[in-house]
């Protein structure tokens, strides 16, 4: 018997009411579990921001693609995360870390910062430029 165009329609809106639904699409989209680290280099950089591609004192963008990363962070029932501190450790274009084991032979960018954070909002929302 084959389906009237009706019938696949209000299948196909059944199951995107559920997909919508809190508990099931978030419950699909858990973040996995992560070895510990990277490790943070004995000395963290004087800049406290979320901003990878300034360093406070210099006049110098870092090189390589901006990018700006953005997100939410909820618990397992998709309420927001409030206050919530989020890190981030990225290479600098020329792929090396701010970090004394980083044993790269390319100079390190002085205009990327390397290291950085935010804080999430009232919705769970947390950027990052790098």
């Amino acid at each position: 018997m084959q389906k009237s165009r009706r019938d696949f329609l209000q299948q196909w809106a059944g199951f995107a009411a559920a997909a919508a639904a809190p508990g099931w699409v978030h419950a699909a989209m858990l973040t996995p579990r992560q070895t510990a680290g990277p490790f943070y280099p004995p000395q963290l950089p004087l800049d406290n921001d979320n901003d990878l591609v300034h360093v406070t004192g210099l006049n110098t963008v870092a090189k390589g693609a901006i990018t700006d990363l953005s997100g939410r962070l909820l618990d397992r029932n998709g309420n927001p995360l409030q206050g919530i501190r989020i890190e981030i450790w990225q290479c600098d274009a020329n792929g090396r870390y701010r970090h004394p084991r980083d044993s790269g032979r390319q100079p390190v960018d002085p205009g990327f910062q390397g290291i950085g954070h935010t804080l999430t909002d009232g919705e769970g929302r947390e950027s990052i430029h790098i």
